[in-house]
């Protein structure tokens, strides 16, 4: 696969994917007013002046409904954003959200396919060979089929990234009440320094501790040649415990735990490169068991998604 870049964002919910033909939207707004569905709806009536087929499902998702047209008499209210007028036995999800709450404020984000190239991938990129091993504290998502906006049958020329983002600007203001020249970008959000600092974290993997709900992550993984247990907080290796074979002594197996601990995961280009710049009295620990610690290196650059320096067939 290409690579590509991993950033982690402060709300929970699952990974996504975003390329140039997927547009991202974020609301603020105070948390008194907050429901989950506030604005998908806004984005239902946006992007249906693209695609009819846009409706809100029960997970709080866009989705568009695959069915044939219903007859008259079985077709919904235009306005209503949870129901459409086609079958709704089959949908495609097309957009996600995610949400934090916070000193009395609401973000509301999520994406949206609009025409992405690497719809047939997407999957692919999301897959994790570390989840059958991990534990986590968060929201767990659920995989969907997907689609884009404009390949459907009644989208016969679909609009580009920046008019479907005026779309949802109209919807915005019409939703709002607003004129629309009286949206423009706040010059304070480019140099207020608690929004640089939380970009600033973001970058670095730093994240703050009233996320610990949410960013307290166990992995616990097995091999068939050892245990590894590691458990990481804000990205933070904070435990490892190794069992690197039966008759391993308990201190060779410190070193190689206490190696791991207090290594931002983030930070690690590939674990083999933890124990080449050791001391002569641990180095001489990874000379004895060279081949072993390779090969669990290489195992932990495989499950979390690092450029193994040496890798073990």
């Amino acid at each position: 696969m290409d690579e590509v870049k991993v950033i982690r964002r402060r709300s929970g919910g699952g990974t996504v994917f975003h390329d140039r033909g997927n547009v991202n939207f974020s609301v603020i707004y105070p948390q008194k007013t907050f429901h989950r569905d506030k604005y998908a709806e806004m984005m239902v009536r946006a992007i249906r002046k693209t695609n009819p087929r846009a409706r809100v499902n029960e997970r709080h998702d866009i989705v568009l409904d695959q069915g044939p047209l219903l007859e008259r008499q079985n077709r919904s209210d235009p306005n209503d954003t949870h129901r459409t007028s086609f079958g709704f036995s089959e949908s495609r999800k097309v957009s996600g959200s995610a949400y934090k709450l916070a000193r009395g404020r609401a973000l509301h984000h999520g994406t949206c396919l609009l025409s992405s190239p690497n719809l047939p991938s997407i999957s692919e990129y999301l897959k994790s060979p570390a989840a059958a091993f991990m534990k986590a504290r968060g929201v767990e998502s659920v995989r969907s089929p997907i689609a884009n906006i404009i390949d459907q049958p009644e989208v016969k020329s679909g609009p580009d990234t920046s008019a479907f983002q005026y779309q949802i600007v109209e919807a915005f203001v019409q939703m709002h009440g607003l004129n629309v020249h009286e949206l423009s970008p706040s010059v304070r959000s480019r140099s207020d320094s608690g929004i640089l600092e939380g970009n600033k974290q973001i970058a670095s993997g730093i994240l703050d501790e009233r996320l610990a709900e949410i960013d307290e992550i166990h992995r616990e993984v097995k091999e068939i040649q050892a245990r590894v247990y590691l458990k990481a907080k804000q990205g933070v290796i904070i435990e490892a415990r190794i069992s690197l074979f039966e008759d391993a002594r308990s201190a060779e197996e410190a070193t190689f735990a206490g190696i791991l601990e207090k290594k931002r995961i983030m930070e690690v280009e590939n674990f083999w490169d933890l124990f080449e710049n050791l001391s002569e009295h641990d180095r001489s620990f990874v000379v004895n068991m060279e081949q072993e610690i390779r090969h669990i290196c290489a195992w932990l650059d495989l499950m979390l998604g690092k450029i193994t320096k040496y890798p073990v067939p």
